[in-house]
């Protein structure tokens, strides 16, 4: 119970601090401190860098895709020679 006393406080007191020096919560405050400075320009960053990868995501479905049309394409081989050769062996 203590420590859920102390853990409680702390929080308040983070709370408190962001509050005091005019920040609306205390991610806010963490956010300024280390480099993004406020919430609105970490998601203008976040749509800016989506948007530059879509050309990428792209690119790399379209690769992969070929790579699964190339596995059905050899699979499909591998089964047509399996039962081409169990029809031989009856």
């Amino acid at each position: 119970m203590y420590v859920h006393h102390i853990l409680g406080y702390h929080v308040l007191s983070l709370i408190q601090k962001a509050s005091i020096l005019g920040f609306p919560k205390h991610s806010a405050f963490v956010l300024d401190m280390r480099m993004a400075k406020d919430p609105a320009r970490v998601a203008t960053f976040l749509a800016e860098l989506r948007d530059k990868l879509q050309g990428l995501k792209k690119e790399e479905m379209d690769l992969f895709l070929s790579y699964k049309k190339e596995d059905v394409r050899i699979g499909f081989r591998v089964i047509l020679c399996h039962i081409t050769s169990a029809s031989f062996h009856r």
